[in-house]
């Protein structure tokens, strides 16, 4: 009796829910409408954005636009970004109570950037207690920038009893939504122990996300803990930087991004762009595209050679002081080009000129003038003290003859120089090895073993310079040396030399040599095959943060060979070579994701 009682009232049901249900078609008709509303409404928003950051604004229409998204639809970024203008006096005066209403409306409408902004304001004001209280909404919401600043009070005891375990933990958790300043803190504070325990192999992960973002600081820090790379230093990860400072107004950036644009070091679609652009700004009598044109035309960068065009934009540069065109003259003076003959004296005064401005450039070729007694009475003195100026662009301390022959040959060799000239790069790299600079030789070795910078790859050259290095006590060459050892590249295979040399260099502490020793006692090259050995040795490398060794773990976890088969942790471990800048790990993740 109830089986039918309820199976009376299920059918009446269906039959009401049936009748009440709208049809597909006007279900379809809501979605439709729905997403042509957000469309609509995301496009006003961009639309707004976009006259706010034009050139020139347009603040007036923008504000109106803000105004009606907020006041039709109570939209929470419309309100922030009022409160931007207002906050900084974009087409209205500076109002930041008015700012603080438009930030408190977006919260309550569940902006958590709103609470977030909140608390810059209140934290430039010295409130630390407002600050605080609107960074812990932000954070309750997930604003990663809020996190950022909250744990920045924490390590400082700002506001709150100094915690600096909560701030590593909001850092971490920052860091992995992806906040650059966090990552870039961490990586910091990790590799150096400040405020942490040290940890290198976190650090570099942390440095390395970070350098991805193009973070300049994270930028300048990798560069400083990579070892020597000389000639062959990965540029790519330095001009994306260039390029981003350039988009943001950075004239310096902006110059030399034109100029890696036309050397097609970056970009090379956008040369013709930037032709037209560098035209543009010469209307204007910037000095800068005065000069960049002069050297297109000269060295035909996107254009015909044409010296006399150049000779014009350089002389219209120089009028203005620009010393990349200062020095441009003096090598037409040099050279006796578009004169009768070479004016050397006219020369060194032009170079004279440009290296009044502080440009490193002109220090060189003004030093190059003494050394040599170019247009002046030879004077090594007054050289030595010119290019101990100039190669701290290249961190290099210049003593004795071979430092100013090295450092000759790294400026030749700057690809982001107008002066590039990789012959005489090498040329004076090759003399300054000859006169004993380990510095020298490491780059020459590199740059044959990649192949790099005009050089073509030759491993027998690499090696020997490598010898060379290694003789003169470099760690590093005795490295390199024993793995091309190891394969028998560049002459015949040594196990026994190399896993002598890897000895010697795992005890200064070296992690590459570390892993590598541990490949020889994996494989039995030059030692008997010992697997426990290897394990403790790639582990050991793995703590000093060697990306090869987490590489060797991935492969031998993936395999099973000597450790039980673990894909996951495979991949773990694989991720971390490849957070570390070793490009070969994501191949083999590619390839085990393929497999399983």
């Amino acid at each position: 009796m109830w089986f039918l009682v309820l199976l009376l009232v299920g059918m009446i049901g269906c039959v009401v829910w049936l009748y009440q249900r709208k049809s597909p078609v006007e279900r379809d008709q809501q979605q439709l409408s729905a997403a042509l509303w957000v469309d609509h409404v995301d496009a006003e928003l961009a639309l707004a954005q976009s006259l706010i950051h034009g050139s020139p604004p347009d603040y007036e229409r923008a504000y109106s636009l803000l105004q009606q998204l907020s006041q039709q639809h109570e939209l929470p970024e419309a309100y922030v970004y009022m409160a931007f203008m207002q906050q900084q006096g974009l087409g209205r005066p500076v109002d930041l109570n008015a700012a603080k209403s438009l930030l408190e409306t977006a919260h309550q409408r569940g902006s958590d950037e709103a609470s977030f902004y909140l608390g810059q304001i209140y934290q430039t004001e010295q409130n630390i207690a407002q600050a605080l209280y609107w960074y812990q909404y932000g954070v309750a919401r997930g604003n990663a920038n809020a996190q950022y600043q909250l744990a920045e009070f924490y390590l400082e005891g700002q506001g709150v009893e100094q915690d600096l375990e909560k701030a590593k933990s909001i850092w971490m958790d920052a860091a992995k939504k992806g906040q650059v300043d966090a990552q870039y803190r961490l990586a910091e504070a990790l590799w150096y122990g400040h405020y942490f325990s040290q940890d290198q192999v976190l650090a570099q992960q942390y440095l390395h996300q970070a350098v991805e973002q193009q973070h300049p600081q994270a930028i300048a820090l990798l560069q400083q803990l990579q070892q020597h790379k000389g000639l062959v230093r990965d540029d790519s990860i330095h001009l994306q930087h260039i390029k981003q400072q350039a988009f943001k107004g950075d004239a310096n950036a902006q110059y030399q991004y034109c100029l890696a644009v036309l050397k097609q070091l970056i970009d090379g679609e956008q040369r013709d762009a930037v032709l037209a652009l560098l035209k543009q700004e010469s209307q204007k009598q910037q000095a800068y595209a005065l000069s960049l044109l002069g050297s297109a035309y000269y060295f035909a960068w996107g254009v015909e050679a044409n010296t006399r065009q150049a000779f014009q934009f350089w002389t219209r540069a120089a009028a203005k002081q620009e010393p990349i065109a200062l020095c441009s003259l003096a090598m037409l003076q040099q050279q006796g080009v578009l004169i009768e003959q070479p004016n050397l004296t006219q020369a060194f005064k032009l170079y004279q000129q440009a290296a009044a401005t502080d440009s490193y450039t002109a220090q060189f070729l003004l030093a190059q003038c003494y050394i040599y007694g170019q247009g002046i009475a030879l004077d090594a003195t007054r050289g030595l003290k010119l290019l101990q100026q100039a190669a701290t662009q290249f961190d290099i301390q210049v003593k004795d003859k071979a430092d100013i022959l090295y450092s000759l040959g790294r400026f030749y060799a700057e690809r982001l120089n107008v002066f590039e000239d990789q012959a005489r790069a090498h040329s004076y790299l090759t003399l300054a090895a000859q006169e004993g600079s380990t510095l020298a030789a490491l780059d020459l070795a590199y740059a044959y073993l990649n192949g790099v910078n005009g050089f073509e790859h030759n491993d027998q050259q690499a090696r020997d310079y490598f010898s060379q290095a290694q003789q003169q006590g470099s760690i590093e060459a005795q490295t390199q040396l024993a793995i091309l050892l190891l394969d028998g590249r560049g002459g015949g295979v040594d196990h026994a030399q190399a896993f002598a040399y890897l000895q010697h260099a795992t005890e200064q502490d070296n992690a590459l040599a570390i892993t590598h020793l541990a490949r020889c006692y994996e494989q039995g090259l030059g030692v008997g095959e010992d697997m426990q050995q290897a394990l403790v040795l790639y582990q050991q490398a793995m703590q000093m943060g060697e990306a090869q060794a987490f590489y060797h773990m991935g492969r031998l976890t993936a395999q099973g060979h000597g450790v039980v088969r673990n894909l996951e942790q495979a991949v773990n471990y694989l991720n971390q070579a490849k957070n570390l800048g070793y490009a070969k790990a994501a191949q083999l993740i590619a390839s085990l994701q393929q497999e399983y």
